[in-house]
């Protein structure tokens, strides 16, 4: 479903909210838009108009709190040409000012907005692009739209307080470049540098677009001069008797676009009449005697300035891209910060406020633990260092005493690794095992032992018989014994046993 979209004069004395389903008109009560200046009730009557003017949109259904776009009226703007060292909005005021332009009006205060081209939709954030005006030196101008917007900018904040989301704001040039207007017959828009003019009741509106972007615009107002009667001693008929307003003004336009494209160093190919039958006939014919090059489209519309706001409305230019451009938008007002903005700056300063709070505990408490290991450092240092002073008392008054340390442990490091000794034999359990072998035997008699660690042992003891000692000498050296019992090669005695012994 379509969004509505809300027609509006910069004085607020009308709005217009268009609709798929019709429009709906609004005009401002008597006593509050025309205060005298010397009224000192003047803000009071004006802000109250804006007041009214939001309280009516919010009230209407078809709005369904949501315009599609506010399209101001151009009856007060202007569009000229200025020639400034940058086309920022804030030198071009200043460039306004040296014009001599009236800035004193009631209530008026006066947006500058230059038509720039359109900025690349991607690029490096917070930086400005040269086409915004910063980097414009040099340049022989700028097409600037001038526009009182003090009475919008608090209607707008009216809506905003009403809860109606306006999701851009333009003027009737702007909304007339978008239009989509019939060519040869076949309904779209046909590329390349267009005119637009709208034929109302009492002007010509018209504007230059590239695609739906505006280049420039401007009103020629309907003057309907009473006819010169002619001198009675004259024959001639007054010049310009026989030329309708309609006529009349189309001169006007002529030299406006001559200027223009003078300016631009461009001019349309093509240019689409909007209006009534036989006022948008009329001038389709005017122009085309001065304009002879010109392609010449003519839209039959009742109501001209609906027809072109609900054409930019099915279009929707402005949200593509994301970014507001100015020529397809008053960047100013569409971007002017909400109650949903300023609720978001306002989340975002108290979650700031909280997370600063949070680091702040979170530095107090790493401080409080930096200093106790800080201590527990310097506590752990001193015992380190006595206990080094302890085992080493040559160590007493070095200043440093870590490199001292080092210097011992390079000593120690160099030194030959110390090797344990071998474990020693297992004398007093060989002793005991031979003692309790031999002492199982009666008739045995024990007449020698010794038992050394490096040269081993000797051992002498009578025996009975010879099969006895024969059978000793088998169970004195059994397999896994620390000792190797042999008998002496020289002992030749049957009953007498002369053993030596080897360790394994």
């Amino acid at each position: 479903m379509k969004l509505a979209g809300c027609y509006a004069s910069t004085d607020l004395s009308w709005l217009r909210l268009i609709t798929e389903s019709g429009t709906q008109s609004w005009r401002a009560p008597d006593g509050i838009s025309d205060v005298g200046e010397g009224d000192p009730t003047t803000a009071r009557g004006l802000r109250k108009t804006a007041d009214e003017a939001a309280r009516w949109v919010a009230q209407q259904p078809s709005s369904r709190k949501r315009l599609g776009a506010v399209v101001l009226d151009v009856d007060e703007s202007l569009c000229v040409w200025l020639k400034a060292a940058s086309s920022a909005a804030p030198v071009l005021t200043s460039a306004m000012r040296k014009r001599g332009e009236d800035w004193g009006d009631v209530g008026a205060a006066w947006t500058v907005e230059p038509l720039v081209a359109q900025t690349p939709a991607r690029k490096r954030p917070f930086k400005r692009s040269k086409t915004t005006g910063e980097a414009a030196k040099g340049s022989s101008g700028v097409a600037a739209l001038n526009i009182p917007d003090a009475l919008i900018r608090l209607w707008l904040d009216g809506l905003d307080r009403s809860g109606v989301r306006v999701d851009a704001v333009m003027t009737l040039w702007h909304a007339m470049a978008q239009a989509e207007a019939p060519a040869g017959g076949q309904e779209g828009a046909r590329p390349g540098m267009r005119a637009i003019v709208l034929v109302e009741e009492e002007r010509l509106t018209w504007a230059w677009a590239d695609g739906a972007d505006l280049l420039t615009g401007g009103v020629v107002a309907l003057e309907s001069a009473p006819t010169p009667e002619p001198s009675p001693d004259s024959r001639e008929q007054p010049v310009g008797e026989s030329l309708s307003p309609i006529e009349r003004a189309s001169r006007r336009l002529s030299l406006d676009w001559l200027s223009w494209g003078s300016q631009l160093g461009a001019s349309p190919s093509r240019a689409v009449v909007v209006g009534p039958a036989p006022g948008a006939r009329q001038l389709r014919s005017a122009l085309k005697l001065m304009l002879p090059d010109l392609e010449f489209v003519e839209v039959e519309r009742a109501d001209p300035a609906a027809w072109v706001i609900s054409s930019a409305m099915d279009r929707r230019v402005w949200l593509v891209p994301s970014e507001a451009q100015s020529r397809t938008c008053l960047t100013r007002l569409t971007t002017r910060p909400t109650r949903a903005v300023r609720a978001r700056y306002m989340w975002m300063a108290l979650a700031l406020g909280l997370l600063a709070a949070a680091a702040a505990g979170v530095g107090w408490r790493v401080n409080s633990l930096a200093h106790a290991w800080q201590t527990e450092a310097e506590n752990r240092y001193s015992q380190a260092r006595q206990a080094a002073l302890n085992r080493f008392p040559a160590l007493q008054g070095t200043r440093n005493i870590v490199m001292a340390l080092e210097g011992e442990y390079q000593k120690v490091a160099t030194q030959k690794p110390f090797e344990p000794p071998p474990p020693p034999p297992p004398i007093f359990d060989e002793i005991s095992r031979v003692l309790d072998l031999l002492g199982s035997h009666e008739s045995v008699r024990l007449q020698r032992m010794d038992l050394e660690q490096g040269r081993g042992g000797d051992l002498q003891f009578t025996v009975p018989d010879e099969r006895l000692g024969v059978q000793l000498l088998i169970e004195l050296s059994p397999e896994g014994s620390p000792v190797k019992w042999e008998r002496r090669a020289n002992n030749n005695l049957e009953r007498q046993l002369s053993l030596v012994g080897v360790w394994r």
